[in-house]
């Protein structure tokens, strides 16, 4: 089946994660069988996801790159799987390898997904090309083994003009190859040769990579940088299965408070959490005068601060 990517007129395309490695970062090994990786598409399409992403080789930091006979013995018989089951799910199939691309696309996925944009495989463009398949384009830098530590991220003054610049060499790329400029897309990479202050930028300033005229596919989720807190992405998915208030994990809690001396860890008024009364550690994020800032950090299975709210200081 072939794919489109939307217009802006339509809602965004969720794509569904399907790892098929022993050595994700954060579910490696858990959809490893064939059985268990097909089940967990199945949760994601129940749960709305419009197309399945299957990999079968981890980029987490310091991954060992695989060959294509393994990569293609891992997620071939997933995309069947899924095919055989939902005909009409768009399957993306993330890889770097022309070999392991061409046959995943015969096999029924629609969509390649190359985190190196197409850099370190010259048969990709071609590939694609001559499969009329739509593509996805990441921004990243060295190869698989390194490309989300963060050994090549250097940027200068402007890395959000440096990411997008790369990105255009990318397209280039893509379309000397053959690959029509309406099945392009493209993917600031973040975390992937980044540090946290150069995601974050990316995010900000996701207005000039959208201002490049192709849809943006952008990857935010269970990444090791986070606003939680919380470094391990499993750590993190098991918060999500808590309940939003207990005060057994009360003391992760936070209080920001105006007063607090920002260069300390802890509040000197050490003001009471205003919903279960346990004063905890502040830091330095301001509130309004006369507010108390309070956050529950991780409680939101995506790292947003789904708990911060701001409440008036109680009378002293």
């Amino acid at each position: 089946m072939t794919f489109a990517w939307p217009s802006k007129s339509q809602r965004p395309t969720v794509f569904g994660i399907l790892n098929v490695t022993p050595d994700s970062f954060s579910d490696g090994g858990n959809f490893f069988s064939t059985e268990e990786a097909i089940a967990q598409a199945g949760r994601m399409i129940s749960e709305g996801a419009d197309a399945i992403d299957v990999g079968g080789e981890s980029t987490r930091p310091g991954a060992k790159p695989v060959s294509a006979r393994e990569e293609l013995k891992r997620v071939l018989p997933v995309i069947r799987g899924i095919r055989s089951r939902w005909s009409d799910i768009s399957i993306s199939i993330d890889t770097v390898k022309a070999e392991v691309a061409r046959a995943a696309l015969a096999e029924g996925a629609s969509i390649v997904n190359d985190v190196s944009g197409m850099s370190l495989d010259p048969e990709m463009a071609r590939v694609c090309a001559e499969a009329g398949c739509s593509v996805v384009l990441m921004h990243s830098r060295g190869t698989v083994a390194d490309m989300a530590s963060y050994d090549n991220a250097v940027y200068g003054n402007d890395p959000v003009g440096e990411i997008v610049a790369e990105l255009e060499e990318s397209v280039q790329t893509a379309q000397r190859g053959g690959i029509h400029p309406g099945r392009i897309a493209l993917d600031p990479g973040i975390g992937f040769s980044k540090r946290t202050g150069h995601s974050l930028a990316v995010l900000v300033e996701l207005p000039r990579i959208v201002a490049l005229g192709y849809p943006v596919f952008v990857g935010a989720s269970r990444r090791s940088w986070n606003l939680s807190g919380r470094n391990d992405a499993r750590s993190r998915i098991d918060l999500e299965r808590r309940p939003r208030h207990d005060h057994r994990w009360s003391q992760r809690r936070r209080v920001f408070c105006r007063r607090a001396n920002f260069s300390r860890s802890s509040c000197p008024r050490k003001p009471a959490c205003p919903r279960c009364r346990v004063g905890s550690d502040s830091r330095g994020v301001r509130a309004p005068r006369g507010m108390i800032r309070t956050a529950f950090p991780g409680t939101c299975l995506r790292g947003r601060w789904c708990g911060v709210r701001a409440t008036k200081r109680a009378s002293r």
